[in-house]
């Protein structure tokens, strides 16, 4: 089910945004406990691991095949669809194709 794809997709999107917003903070506290002279280079070390996996999976999640549910919700069709914004909304402008991606000129 198209739902489910989604629904999956954004838990994996929210979790994987929260540890990586969380991480600064987490990894500056444990390294408190580390000698002062490598306090700095473990919160880099740390820090750089985690934005690395994070970005990974960010990747991942709307590169790959887990982001097929993500594009299914994010696309409109053939463009012509009333995406229910209301007189003089989305659908009043010129649609412009570049690179293969819709846009709508207000």
């Amino acid at each position: 089910c198209a739902g489910a794809r989604l629904r999956r997709f954004y838990v994996w999107w929210a979790l994987v945004g929260a540890a990586w917003l969380l991480s600064l903070p987490i990894v500056t506290a444990i390294a408190s406990v580390c000698p002062g002279y490598t306090r700095h280079r473990v919160v880099v070390v740390v820090t750089a691991l985690v934005q690395t996996a994070a970005l990974g999976v960010f990747a991942a999640l709307f590169a790959g095949k887990a982001a097929r549910a993500f594009h299914e919700a994010s696309t409109v069709g053939d463009g012509d669809a009333d995406l229910g914004a209301g007189r003089g909304g989305l659908s009043s402008g010129p649609k412009l194709r570049v690179a293969g991606v819709k846009v709508r000129v207000d």
